[in-house]
């Protein structure tokens, strides 16, 4: 199966906007670094659901990352998986007009575990509960982060993991999804 994930289409004038709230500047560099790490490695090339879990098992697993750092790399990583443009602008200062983006590509995920796209939905309903219309927090990225982490030990459950995570990210970043057989 396949997932596919279209951006939703911005109003012409309006640029859409995910707003993270970070206590450590480390957040955005990490954000930064996993970004350019997932336009390198994956723009173009297959996603699966153990792809997906492999790079949060990766960064999750590395003793010598603040937590913080782990939650900006993962949520930069995702944020290039779907394409989403990204700037960092001080908060004092007032956005400047932009020329619109190319229009974004949609990626599509497979999957083989059949839970998966229940995981995924699970995830996506979950960020609305979770965070709300509040802005996200490096603090509270974190927190579901390991959370669904720690509990993936079988191949089930890591994919489990790997589809939650996916759809909570879409969900952050306003992306839409639409499944093909």
């Amino acid at each position: 199966m396949t997932i596919i994930a279209r951006s939703a289409q911005q109003e012409q004038n309006e640029p859409r906007r995910v707003r993270i709230q970070a206590s450590d500047p480390l957040f955005f560099q990490a954000f930064a670094h996993g970004y350019g790490l997932a336009q390198q490695d994956y723009d173009g090339q297959p996603l699966t659901d153990d792809t997906l879990y492999g790079y949060i098992r990766r960064t999750m697993t590395q003793p010598d990352l603040s937590p913080r750092w782990k939650a900006g790399a993962i949520t930069g990583w995702f944020a290039a998986l779907y394409h989403i443009p990204c700037t960092f602008e001080e908060q004092t200062t007032r956005p400047k007009p932009k020329p619109a983006p190319a229009t974004p590509r949609p990626i599509e995920l497979h999957y083989t575990d059949p839970h998966f796209m229940s995981a995924y939905e699970a995830g996506y309903a979950a960020f609305a509960a979770v965070v709300g219309d509040q802005p996200a927090t490096d603090d509270g990225l974190y927190a579901e982060l390991a959370r669904d982490f720690q509990g993936a030990r079988t191949l089930t459950e890591a994919r489990w993991c790997a589809g939650y995570l996916a759809g909570f990210m879409a969900a952050l970043f306003r992306v839409p999804c639409f499944m093909e057989d």
